[in-house]
């Protein structure tokens, strides 16, 4: 007989551990299943080495109410103290006086709010109800130092999963209606329910645990969080629908909508890049080396010669904030993540076959691109055939700029509403032949689809000069008034 219990997760930080070396602790951007069991084992005083056998039995859905922000905290441990009193070392000795002081990044999900849908066997979840209730250790967020905000247990449900779809949600109402949210779910969904992703971890067969180096685990490779719209109930002042998703993260086609069987499978792979990795900080200085460190994912075979890229249909580009930076790589092949350095980035992925099914003349979308805008002055000569040469390309700016997008996007099928033209950095780097330097601009807005034949092309070849090298990748998302 199975069971099933709805939980609120929410506190000023909270932090669900990832891989990780010691200098710097990451985080997940959601609970894990990790993470939960032991908040589980906390509260029924399982001492470590305990059996889990039972808690590993459950089965976790969690909705991101609200995604929080990162927070980073400079941690510092053993400075100040006499000799005999540092940090004990691995040998059993002491550190000495010049390297008592042990410097760390802790980073936490400051502000998240998460309801989690846990399913098993009727009385593991009736015991773990009981212990959140009148828990023996106090229940923490994936660190100590964060304490939860609000009573965990939400209470008993015989089907959680699909309250998650009725309950409201943690978050303030922003007058748009449906609300786009993301869930994370650690199995198959099965059929009716809407497509999940997996909760990042294993769950081990003991509590025991060992202190030693804690190497860096390779990158996740599970799938994204799908966003789902999910109504508000009847009378929530969350009443329904969503802002308009990132065109970085195409939204899946609405359900009834006209699939076009030609097109073929092209594979988005996000890669969170570490801020701390040495390897990522090169690859950003190079745009030759980031150009060999995504083609490293994709089976030798099929990346030597010059026409590896074009074959495997490889576009990326480069997304940057004051917290983090994304690397957006799109294919006709799904990446391999593995293959990257320890530490270099968390990977997330997803099919794009949704978004270019959902691609019909009339229809809104939001677009964004970075690209090289470039005229070709010309010289005079000509080639055998009688032909001038196209001569030497020379970068625009401003209204030249965008006329040259416009074109751009008129060729690809669209008919742009507005355009909002950012600079950005420009991609450098050396190769054999020699240094490489493409101008980037982003173009971001609205549009209307006028030749969705047109628009696929564009979105799964690139636009304009610079494809190796983080320009011409083409990101749409539709777009709701």
């Amino acid at each position: 007989m199975s069971g099933g219990l709805l939980l609120h997760l929410s506190a000023p930080m909270q932090s669900w551990g990832s891989p990780s070396q010691f200098g710097t602790r990451l985080t997940y951007p959601h609970p894990t299943r990790s993470g939960l069991t032991g908040l589980f084992a906390c509260a029924l005083g399982l001492a470590r080495g305990s059996d889990l056998g039972e808690l590993a039995a459950l089965r976790y859905t969690v909705r991101v109410d609200r995604p929080g922000r990162l927070l980073r905290d400079y941690h510092t441990v053993g400075g100040g103290y006499p000799r005999e009193r540092t940090v004990v070392t691995a040998a059993g000795g002491r550190r000495p006086l010049k390297e008592a002081t042990l410097q760390s990044e802790r980073w936490y999900l400051a502000d998240a709010a998460f309801t989690v849908a846990v399913t098993g066997p009727a009385a593991t979840a009736t015991a773990v109800a009981e212990a959140l209730r009148r828990p023996v250790w106090h229940p923490y967020l994936g660190r100590r130092s964060c304490p939860p905000a609000a009573p965990v247990l939400v209470g008993a449900a015989d089907d959680p999963v699909a309250e998650l779809h009725r309950l409201p949600l943690h978050r303030e109402p922003d007058g748009k209606g449906a609300t786009e949210v993301v869930f994370v779910h650690d199995t198959d969904p099965g059929t009716g329910r809407p497509p999940l992703t997996q909760v990042r971890d294993q769950l081990p067969t003991t509590g025991s645990r060992r202190f030693a180096h804690r190497p860096c685990g390779r990158p996740s490779t599970r799938s994204p969080p799908t966003s789902t719209p999910v109504p508000a109930p009847p009378g929530s002042p969350l009443s329904p629908p969503t802002p308009a998703p990132d065109p970085a993260s195409p939204a899946p086609p609405a359900a009834g909508d006209t699939a076009h069987p030609e097109n073929p499978m092209t594979h988005l792979t996000q890669l969170h890049l570490h801020p701390r990795s040495r390897e990522a900080a090169a690859d950003l200085r190079n745009t030759s080396h980031m150009h060999q460190r995504i083609m490293s994912m994709y089976p030798d075979a099929l990346t030597s010669g010059d026409a590896a890229r074009r074959s495997l249909g490889v576009l990326y580009r480069i997304e940057r904030t004051p917290q983090a930076t994304t690397v957006l790589v799109q294919s006709t092949l799904a990446a391999d993540p593995t293959v990257l350095p320890d530490c270099y980035a968390t990977a997330q992925q997803r099919n794009l076959a949704p978004l270019l099914e959902w691609l019909a003349d009339g229809r809104t979308v939001r677009y964004r691109i970075d690209a090289s805008p470039t005229r070709s002055l010309r010289d005079g000569t000509r080639d055998a055939g009688g032909r001038l040469n196209r001569g030497k390309p020379a970068p625009l700016h401003g209204k030249d700029a965008i006329a040259w997008w416009e074109r751009k996007a008129h060729t690809a099928g669209l008919n742009l509403h507005d355009i909002l033209d950012i600079p950005q950095e420009p991609a450098t780097g050396h190769r054999a032949t020699g240094p490489i330097r493409h101008t980037l601009t982003r173009f971001e807005g609205t549009a209307t689809i006028t030749d969705h034949q047109a628009l696929h092309t564009a979105l799964t070849n690139g636009i304009g000069r610079g494809l190796a090298y983080g320009a011409g990748l083409l990101s749409i998302a539709p777009h709701h008034e």
